[in-house]
């Protein structure tokens, strides 16, 4: 994929097998990355949202709707978005230069290009130095920044995060809000961001969806019409506050209509 692209979910059923019958987990949700474009997603914990990026990302086929890549229908579009699912599923056999190696190429015969990119991600997320580390004796943000640095080093040219700093400290979290969005800058990739953190949704991201409680669908969109860079300080700005403060109130009606 060499420019990015433009991702539009039409109309996405994807249903699940539960004890009782058959339960929707997504249901008519229909939502539009533009190129270049960083949009977050916010929602209620269990409303899908980890669900669409696995559709996104190939990984499931929904039950009914469809995703377009600029425009085309693209059922065999696994590994052409880079997904960061919320656990690291880093291989735990490999180290921190090998997992994010990964992304570059699954051949045991890396080039020096490969390497030299991968070590390029691991420095940006702070982890210069520990190269050689295998997952087990990272601590849990670590092994975070870890698959934060595979997905810069994917050279995929749309990015789909799902709660990519939760595990993270909050100085931690600030700065890779940074490197995230000097490598987006540098890339122009598409980004999808999952996130229950508002400030993070506002500080990231052009747009911010925001789905009902399961089923998901998109029951709000929201312009974030601040310039950029954004930081964490800036969460005390009267811009910055208004929209928080409609993000939760309509995360508060879908929770009063449910």
């Amino acid at each position: 994929m060499s420019e990015a692209p433009r991702i539009a979910v039409d109309d996405l059923w994807v249903g699940r097998d539960g004890r009782d019958g058959p339960i929707d987990v997504l249901a008519g949700m229909s939502l539009v990355v533009e190129p270049g474009e960083i949009v977050a997603m916010v929602g209620p914990s269990g409303c899908g949202k980890s669900t669409l990026l696995g559709v996104l990302a190939g990984l499931e086929a929904p039950s009914a709707g469809v995703v377009r890549l600029d425009g085309v229908d693209r059922p065999d579009r696994l590994g052409g978005l880079a997904l960061m699912p919320q656990r690291d599923a880093l291989l735990p056999w490999r180290t921190a230069l090998d997992n994010v190696a990964c992304s570059v190429g699954w051949s045991s015969a890396r080039s020096g290009d490969d390497e030299s990119r991968a070590m390029d991600a691991l420095a940006r997320v702070g982890l210069d130095g520990f190269e050689d580390h295998y997952p087990h004796a990272l601590s849990g943000g670590m092994r975070q920044r870890v698959a934060l640095a595979r997905t810069l080093a994917s050279g995929a040219r749309a990015w789909l995060l799902d709660e990519p700093f939760g595990a993270l400290d909050a100085l931690t979290r600030a700065a890779l809000h940074r490197e995230l969005e000097r490598a987006w800058r540098s890339v122009g990739s598409s980004v999808l961001l999952v996130t229950h953190d508002l400030d993070e949704a506002i500080v990231l991201a052009d747009r911010v969806y925001v789905s009902s409680l399961r089923p998901g669908r998109i029951v709000a969109e929201v312009a974030v019409a601040l310039g950029r860079p954004r930081a964490a300080a800036d969460t005390t700005r009267p811009e910055f506050v208004r929209l928080k403060e409609e993000l939760l109130g309509v995360l508060a009606s879908t929770e009063a209509v449910a």
